[in-house]
């Protein structure tokens, strides 16, 4: 906006300079122009409406083409939060659904059976007892051996016996 503001102020003043200028010219040329009552010609003062009116035909032009586009902004700002309302909406609705399907289950029973095979379970073995030799410690030490004794019997170090060992305690007190 302040650029409009900077061309209506230098056409202003371009439009006030070649007026002095063509009024000047113009009477020091001795044409025949008849002076009015107020000292300015009456060519003069045509040729100045006629700037005039240019200059706002082209900051009219201007207006239009600011106004062109703040309306196309404006549809596409509206575009783009329908948008974003349509997908707020959706989420709102899928919140709702799992919402329901939670108060669902916290309703739901439990069958005995289900009850029953939890009650049964054995517990589960840790993740890092996948490994042949680790299982094979366990079994010793609950076989009563100690960790030297487990060491010299699979030749794995004491120190990475201890540490399988407090691992599979760690587990079992969860």
């Amino acid at each position: 906006m302040n650029q409009l503001y900077l061309y209506v102020a230098l056409a202003g003043v371009a439009i006030v300079l070649f007026a002095l200028t063509r009024a000047k010219s113009a009477s020091s040329a001795g044409s025949s122009v008849v002076a009015t009552p107020t000292g300015i010609s009456t060519a003069v003062d045509q040729e100045m409406k006629d700037t005039f009116d240019e200059f706002m035909n082209e900051i009219e032009r201007e207006n239009n083409r600011i106004h062109d586009t703040f309306a196309v902004l404006q549809r596409e700002t509206r575009e783009k939060l329908a948008g974003q309302q349509d997908v707020v909406h959706a989420l709102e609705l899928r919140v709702q659904e799992l919402q329901q399907q939670v108060v669902e289950l916290r309703h739901r029973p439990i069958p005995a059976v289900a009850e029953a095979v939890l009650e049964s379970a054995e517990p589960k073995a840790p993740g890092f007892l996948l490994n042949e030799k680790y299982i094979k410690v366990v079994e010793l030490s609950d076989g009563g051996l100690t960790p030297p004794q487990i060491a010299r019997e699979t030749g794995i170090g004491i120190g990475e016996i201890q540490l399988v060992l407090g691992l599979v305690k760690r587990e079992e007190a969860r």
